[in-house]
């Protein structure tokens, strides 16, 4: 210790022999105010008219609007999440479709892994030629693609109907689009008719799952980096809150449920594992 505080006063009395004025504490609050809080796109590399500066300057808008973004919070109704593309006309006709899709699941009988050829034409020869047709099935579609969320598709789920194919997509930016794969809508532009499609703003942040629960097709259930899962209720036309963790930053980036439809499996992007009796 002794020889720590000669080597300080050793040190003090050169600077005061070098005569080097000092720094009062604003001048050097001043002095590092002063200096630059992030390095210019030339000095990082990038040409300031080039492609790499203008998609590195894009970057960091996105990231600033997704901090911007707040989760949402409790039951959300479809007017006040649709959306600009998807009308209140369009919100009306989607609410008559899910009473439709209502419909067909009460209709619905379990379906069994196991398969009684008793009940197919020719039985297990029937079977077969049946699996020989699906081997030659292609696809039809008018469209090349069909644009059903803004972003990047993160899950998909189908509707079991058998009457019915109502897809559901969630996407990066949240999103969940559902396209009513079998009917047409006629565009304003043109006389050419178009996919019928709807669009509403579920969560705050991507859609990492999505699925109908295995007991009631009535409830189709999402999960999101927002930290929450909702179940989309066609009875109600709402999107209902069933979980959302403590803190924002846990990222929920999985979900199943168990087969009767009452416990909720979830994951984080950080390995944290839960489960939660809805």
């Amino acid at each position: 210790e002794r020889q720590r505080f000669e080597n300080i006063r050793r040190n003090e009395e050169i600077l005061r022999q070098l005569n080097i004025p000092e720094l009062s504490r604003s001048q050097l609050q001043e002095k590092k105010q002063s200096q630059p809080t992030r390095q210019s796109l030339r000095l990082r590399g990038f040409t300031p008219d080039g492609s790499d500066a203008k998609r590195e300057a894009e970057k960091v808008e996105k990231r600033r609007e997704r901090e911007k973004r707040v989760r949402m919070m409790g039951d959300l109704d479809l007017n006040s999440v649709r959306s600009d593309m998807t009308s209140i006309d369009d919100t009306n006709y989607f609410v008559d479709l899910l009473s439709k899709m209502r419909r067909f699941s009460d209709d619905e009988s379990t379906i069994s892994d196991d398969i009684d050829y008793s009940s197919i034409a020719g039985g297990a020869d029937g079977f077969k030629t049946v699996q020989r047709s699906c081997r030659s099935l292609a696809i039809r579609m008018q469209w090349a693609s069909v644009k059903v969320t803004p972003d990047r598709i993160y899950s998909i789920a189908v509707h079991p109907a058998k009457e019915k194919v109502l897809a559901a997509a969630g996407d990066k930016e949240g999103w969940l689009g559902f396209w009513d794969v079998n009917e047409t809508v006629k565009s304003e532009d043109d006389d050419e008719d178009q996919p019928r499609t709807y669009m509403f703003q579920a969560h705050s942040a991507p859609i990492t799952s999505t699925m109908y629960s295995p007991t009631d097709s009535n409830h189709l259930y999402t999960c999101s980096y927002d930290g929450s899962i909702r179940s989309f209720d066609f009875n109600q036309a709402k999107f209902m809150e069933a979980f959302r963790t403590e803190e924002p930053e846990y990222l929920l980036s999985s979900m199943d449920m168990d087969p009767n439809g009452q416990t909720i499996y979830l994951s984080t992007n950080e390995g944290k594992f839960g489960i939660k009796d809805i």
